[in-house]
This record gives structure tokens, sequence and C-alpha cells, in this order.
């Protein structure tokens, strides 16, 4: 292998390992929003009158109720979904899913 295959190789890991981390820290911030998404669509929720949920969440919420559900799903158990996620991922500073 010549010095220039060398050279490209080095180059090509640094960025294969700086996607790598982008992807990682992209992942937890959808998780991060998702939770929060989910935390503001119970808390919507509970402001709503019995029985009138899936029509306020057809008028203000973008997303299908099935995906409201999830959000809401996933806030539910943030507890346990914190507790698999305790290792940091490589790249998001230590951080932990909040």
């Amino acid at each position: 292998m010549g010095e220039v295959e060398r050279s490209r190789l080095t180059d090509l890991a640094a960025e294969i390992n700086e996607e790598h981390h982008a992807c990682e820290r992209a992942a937890l911030a959808a998780v991060r929003h998702a939770l929060e998404a989910g935390r503001l669509l119970e808390e919507a929720k509970a402001g709503v009158k019995r029985g009138g949920w899936a029509g306020w969440l057809a008028k203000n919420f973008d997303g299908s109720q099935r995906t409201a559900q999830v959000y809401m799903q996933l806030h539910a158990n943030r507890a346990e979904l914190e507790a698999q996620t305790s290792a940091p991922c490589a790249g998001d500073g230590g951080q932990r899913v909040r």
C-alpha cells in the first residue's frame, strides 16, 4: 500500500468517525425531542375535557394519533429508557437522555 493510499485511508477513517459521532448525537437529540413532545402532549391531554382528546389532537397536532401515543409512551417510560441508555454514547459529551 502506497503512502497516498495510507493517507487517504487515515482521512477516510477520520471522516467516518466524525459522521458516526454526528449520527449518535442526532439520535440522542431525536429521543430528547420525542420525550419533550410526550411531556407536552400529556400536559395538553390533562387540559382537554374527557372525550375530547382525539378531536383536539386531530385539530392541533401535525403528527398522527399513533405518533402522539408513541411520544406519550416514551415520556411515561422515561425512567426505564434512561436506565437503558445510562452508558454515555461516544461523542455525546457523556450526556444521558433527559
